[in-house]
């Protein structure tokens, strides 16, 4: 075997992976902050999925019956058009399901301990401990969360009143604010859609 010939044979031994030194170690580093794992990207995309079937739901049974006493719970004397056709443009945000630009538990974000967050000039969505410890169904479910966070990127809702009690006493006193209220949308779909 000639000098060059033995030289590329341990060369290639070198760069191979059996032939890799035994005290190289890889470190693995952290993801950046507010990176989800597959688990939570999982349940962001099935509150997503609930989300948009929740409110569909809710929409028939509005159709069927304008003078529903949950919309007149939450939502006082607004016309019901308004919140359906608010309702709908809600859902039809919620089928495009979660956004490119969404985070989760992002150390400056999720310090307060929300549940989520939007940002409605780009559409991005953050979620937090709290959305991944809630429940599936009923009161500041995962869905409900969703519906909220979606009101603000597709009608441009706002936290005037949070709270199942805050947001019925404004349905009574300001109507017309209680429309844009992202709480107000939650609530009436979680009540609904049990």
């Amino acid at each position: 075997m000639t000098l060059f010939r033995v030289v590329l044979v341990a060369f290639a031994l070198l760069a191979s992976p059996a032939g890799a030194q035994s005290h190289v170690k890889t470190v693995d580093t952290p993801p950046p902050d507010g990176t989800c794992s597959a688990a939570e990207l999982a349940l962001i995309d099935a509150a997503f999925v609930e989300a948009h079937g929740a409110i569909r739901y809710s929409l028939k049974r509005l159709a069927a019956d304008p003078r529903h006493p949950e919309l007149r719970r939450w939502f006082g004397t607004t016309p019901t058009k308004l919140v359906m056709s608010n309702l709908e443009r809600i859902a039809a945000r919620a089928a495009q399901g979660r956004p490119e630009d969404t985070a989760c538990n992002h150390s400056s974000h999720c310090q307060n301990r929300p549940a989520a967050y939007a940002r409605p000039s780009d559409g991005a969505l953050g979620f937090c401990e709290t959305f991944f410890r809630a429940a599936d169904r009923g009161q500041d479910s995962r869905f409900g969360i969703v519906v909220h966070e979606v009101s603000h990127i597709s009608i441009r809702t706002r936290d005037v009143a949070y709270q199942p009690q805050r947001s019925i006493i404004l349905a009574k006193q300001d109507p017309a604010t209680a429309a844009m209220n992202a709480d107000s949308y939650e609530y009436l779909i979680e009540a609904i859609y049990r």
